[in-house]
C-alpha cells in the first residue's frame, strides 16, 4: 500500500471521520494530505468510496512526536518543530532533550560506577 507515513498523515488529518477516497488522485483532498503518489497507491489498493478512519492515538501523539524528532534532526529549533508539528514548545523541548546529541566531546576512559 502507500505506507505507514501516509496512513499516519491521513489519520492525523481526518481520524475519527468518514473520509471519501476519490477516483482520481490529482487535485483531491487525499493528495493534499498524503501526497499525490501515495494517494494513487491508496486508490489503486482500496478503490474509491467512503471509509471510516479510526481516531486512535495516531491522530495526535505518535505522528506529531515523530514529526518533531524528524524536524529537529533536520536542524529545526524546538520552537519551529513545535509550530510545524502542532505540539507545545515544551513538548518539543522535552523531545529534543531526550534525543542523543553529540556534543563533540570524547568519552573519558574512567570507570562509570
Amino acid at each position: 500500500m502507500a505506507g505507514e507515513t501516509a496512513a499516519l498523515k491521513l489519520a492525523a488529518a481526518r481520524g475519527g471521520t468518514v473520509f471519501y477516497i476519490p477516483m482520481e488522485a490529482a487535485g483531491s483532498q487525499l493528495a493534499d494530505i498524503v501526497g499525490e503518489a501515495a494517494a494513487r497507491k491508496i486508490i489503486q489498493t482500496i478503490g474509491a468510496g467512503r471509509i471510516r478512519l479510526p481516531a486512535g492515538s495516531a491522530r495526535c501523539e505518535g505522528w506529531r512526536r515523530a514529526e518533531v524528532r524528524r524536524l529537529i534532526e533536520d536542524g529545526a529549533s524546538p520552537r519551529k518543530a513545535a509550530l510545524k508539528a502542532g505540539v507545545s514548545q515544551r513538548t518539543a523541548e522535552r523531545i529534543a532533550a531526550s534525543m542523543k546529541v553529540d556534543d563533540g566531546q570524547a568519552e573519558l576512559p574512567f570507570d562509570k560506577d
